[in-house]
């Protein structure tokens, strides 16, 4: 997600992108199934708790 990038870097045109709106679209996906992904959503969780 080119979002992550943005927030991450605290990008200057990451506009309305946040953490939350990771939350909201990883819940649409199934992290289970791909241990990528899986690993992914929770890099985003720990973030979130440490920004």
């Amino acid at each position: 997600m080119s979002e992550f990038g943005l927030l991450i870097r605290d990008s200057e045109y990451k506009k309305d992108a946040s953490f939350e709106n990771m939350r909201e679209l990883l819940k649409l996906v199934d992290t289970e199934a791909d241990e990528y992904k899986d690993e992914f959503a929770y890099l985003v969780k720990k973030l979130e708790r440490n920004s």
